[in-house]
């Protein structure tokens, strides 16, 4: 009687692979995205960043002489991003903020850093005659 031969199984390691990177790539991101859940008419902004640090473990920071953090907000939020909650909390204030890893700095909407909005002056026709004369001397 001749043999009968198993058929191999041919585990396709390659899309096996694959998938699985898919997957795992998927799970950190639901880790990273914070949500607040906070309601109140007049909360003081202290409040607030108290809340914040304990529901995300962010840090607020802000200089005291330029944040008034006994000003009342009006919040609700349910399940909302931390991002967009930090917006919704700022908007009808004078205050901006920016997320740094697990810190978030507060400012006055008026002290935007300079490098984003400066803008450089004009040459001055003497400026430019030097500048000219500095690239002769070092060609290309």
């Amino acid at each position: 009687m001749p043999e009968l031969r198993r058929p191999k199984r041919c585990i396709p390691w390659k899309q096996l692979g694959l998938l699985l990177l898919i997957a795992a790539m998927g799970l950190p991101l639901r880790g990273l995205s914070q949500t607040m859940n906070y309601s109140s008419k007049k909360a003081t902004l202290q409040q607030v960043f108290a809340e914040i640090k304990k529901q995300t473990n962010h840090v607020v920071v802000f200089n005291p002489e330029q944040v008034d953090v006994t000003q009342t907000v009006p919040v609700n939020a349910r399940n909302q991003p931390l991002e967009a909650f930090m917006r919704q909390l700022l908007a009808k204030t004078p205050l901006n903020f920016t997320i740094v890893g697990t810190t978030i700095v507060i400012f006055r909407k008026a002290d935007v850093p300079r490098s984003s909005t400066h803008r450089r002056r004009p040459w001055k026709s003497w400026e430019w005659s030097m500048m000219k004369k500095q690239s002769s001397r070092y060609p290309v």
